[in-house]
């Protein structure tokens, strides 16, 4: 090895250690967090799956299809977190993906210096390493990376290590397949393999890879130059047809349809029926709004609700989104005519990237979420790194210097944006009253607020954010479960007892709810019972299954209605006898 490779070699190694300190600076406050959400689901219901790494357990993570993903290299880095803090311990699990987070813009770094040097003409790949114009470039791009608020969701929030690890992976296979591009013929067949396997893991890891493959040949066309369509500027890389770059990827296309087809099966119960128009509008809202967040970052939202809410209608200003678009779309068309090849491979990239995720095909109630942005806009801060160099490499030393300190503002702004954004992620009613403040009107936010407090004996709010979640939800399924279990905590009969009606007759006409229809009619008899209404109670206890999970309390309330004296006039009496049913649909779970 040569002094100025192991010269190269130091620099990106610095380079990625102080890029990596900065990170984990900057969301060190992610550790005080508690695990919300989707987090709660996936390590608690399953902690007994996670808490080893025997092969049985291994094996669920492989085959489990549970919170509609498969993503079983997820499921093993919480079993080894487990292993390695002792349970099911916040800090470390948070701390993983912290540095999960800064090893990605460590990655980045060295993406940036890659793509430097394949648009440098020459074979030297540790010449741009050795070249403090790229270097600084390459940092600052990493480091915007490293800070920016949109990325908060991915890393604050446990339950996307899905997304932390799927882009390592990813990143480390794009570099695998520069180098397969750029080596003699002798390691080529290593280092495609190395960069197949390492995709494998990222598919694994999350579905939203099944992208790469057309990522691949975009990269083909533009920094690699490999296609027909962008001269080459290097003599190490061999210009390919088509129908070569085509046949190459094939088995990367043959991993992605496998992650398709387990994907789909696995989302298929938590697919949501919204109008086709309103789901391709709000795509195109979001492919802007990700953008918007991008460049002018405040505002972030743990919850973006549907672009156009549900009674609202479609009015000519939603029709926005698709204007911005085009226009996008024409600008770097036009860029591209100019040989400015960089704009449309990067709106490009960004476009694919996002494209499984845009709700066309519909799953959950979001409208939006910053974890979507993830991956996608790469580009971005490799765009900036690369104006930066094209500045730098423009101007004296002086001017170099100057720019240099026009980012660190921007760098500081972003990374203190970022710590106020961990503060929300730091327990679910800070999750949830910050969402809601940014949009009152969202269901998921009023419907989690009411769960929470109900889970804390704070029925009265409880009830508030089950009866604002209910005005927010056209058909009131699992809201009027909650609202139904909450009324009886408060006392208030007369009200329960005309939501659980309600509920049982919606139920009946919606079978994928899994209502349990006898604790409903359990619970109206229970509520009889307490009205005084004693012959009522005892019509809906008798049509409880004796074989059901209530069967046998319905028995106890039979027989106590049965020994005792009408009751008098108007009165509410407070029977003696077991307590209600909490749990009346199969996803109400406290």
């Amino acid at each position: 090895m040569t002094r100025k490779a192991i010269q190269s070699g130091v620099k990106l190694l610095l380079g990625v250690l102080l890029i990596i300190i900065i990170s984990l600076w900057v969301y060190r406050g992610s550790t005080d967090n508690q695990f919300v959400w989707d987090s709660v689901g996936y390590l608690f219901v399953y902690e007994f799956w996670i808490s080893s790494l025997k092969p049985f357990h291994v094996l669920w993570m492989f085959l489990s299809l549970e919170m509609a993903n498969w993503h079983p290299v997820t499921w093993l880095s919480w079993a080894i977190d487990y292993q390695i803090y002792g349970g099911l311990d916040p800090w470390g699990f948070h701390f993983t993906n912290n540095l999960l987070h800064a090893l990605n813009s460590g990655l980045m770094f060295v993406l940036a210096l890659t793509i430097f040097g394949l648009n440098k003409p020459g074979n030297d790949p540790s010449s741009v390493a050795n070249d403090h114009r790229a270097l600084v470039a390459a940092l600052v791009a990493a480091l915007l990376f490293a800070v920016h608020p949109q990325h908060v969701e991915s890393v604050a929030w446990v339950a996307e290590r899905k997304d932390l690890l799927c882009q390592f992976f990813l990143l480390l296979s794009t570099l695998a397949y520069v180098r397969y591009v750029q080596c003699a013929e002798p390691e080529k067949t290593l280092w495609f393999r190395t960069s197949l396997t390492l995709f494998i893991v990222a598919i694994l890891a999350k579905p939203m890879a099944v992208t790469f493959p057309v990522v691949l040949l975009l990269l083909d066309v533009y920094p690699i130059r490999r296609s027909p369509m962008v001269a080459s500027i290097k003599d190490s890389i061999k210009p390919r047809t088509i129908h070569f770059l085509l046949k190459e990827k094939i088995p990367f296309i043959t991993v992605s349809l496998l992650s398709v087809i387990i994907t789909l099966q696995a989302q298929t119960g938590a697919m949501t029926e919204v109008a086709l128009e309103i789901r391709v509008l709000n795509a195109f809202n979001s492919i802007i709004l990700y953008l918007d967040k991008l460049l002018i970052p405040f505002q972030f939202s743990p919850h973006y609700p549907y672009f156009i809410l549900y009674g609202e209608g479609i009015s000519w200003p939603d029709f926005l989104p698709i204007v911005i678009f085009a226009a996008i779309s024409l600008i770097c068309i036009y860029a591209w005519t100019k040989a400015h090849h960089a704009w449309l491979i990067s709106w490009l990239f960004y476009l694919i990237t996002l494209s499984p995720i845009l709700g066309i095909i519909q799953v959950g109630i979001q409208g939006a979420a910053d974890r979507y942005a993830y991956l996608p806009t790469i580009p971005a801060y490799l765009l900036a790194g690369g104006a930066l160099l094209g500045l730098f490499k423009k101007t004296n030393v002086k001017a170099r210097f100057l720019l240099f300190l026009l980012n660190v503002p921007l760098l500081v702004f972003l990374g203190s944006k970022t710590i106020q954004q961990i503060e929300v992620w730091e327990d679910e009613f800070s999750l949830w009253y910050h969402t809601v403040e940014l949009y009152p009107q969202d269901l998921m936010a009023h419907l989690n607020l009411g769960i929470n407090h109900l889970n804390i004996a704070d029925f009265e709010k409880a009830a508030i954010h089950f009866e604002e979640a209910g005005k927010l939800q056209v058909i009131q399924t699992d809201v009027l479960a909650w609202r139904g279990v909450t009324y009886l905590q408060l006392g208030r009969l007369e009200e329960a007892l005309s939501v659980h009606i309600q509920l049982g007759l919606t139920s009946e006409k919606i079978p994928e709810l899994q209502a349990d229809q006898y604790c409903i009619q359990y619970n109206i008899g229970w509520i009889y019972a307490h009205l005084g209404m004693n012959s009522e109670a005892a019509e809906l206890f008798s049509r409880v299954d004796p074989n059901s999970e209530r069967g046998e309390d319905a028995r106890i309330w039979l027989g106590s209605l049965n020994h005792q004296p009408p009751p008098e006039e108007g009165e509410n009496r407070k029977s003696d006898g077991p307590g209600f049913c909490k749990r009346l649909i199969a996803s109400q779970n406290t």
